[in-house]
């Protein structure tokens, strides 16, 4: 089974702390509200955004 975590907002530690649990093999939803940083996280494939 699958860890899976929720980041909100993506701020230097929202991004840094997403990108590790990926590492460590978790699935990642990151909530936050700038869409603009919402595209840039899309095409980063960070996880899901929302």
């Amino acid at each position: 089974m699958t860890e899976s975590a929720i980041i909100v907002g993506d701020g230097r530690v929202g991004r840094h702390t997403a990108t590790q649990l990926i590492d460590h093999g978790y699935t990642v939803t990151v909530v936050e509200r700038d869409a603009e940083k919402c595209e840039r996280l899309a095409n980063e494939q960070v996880g899901r955004v929302v």
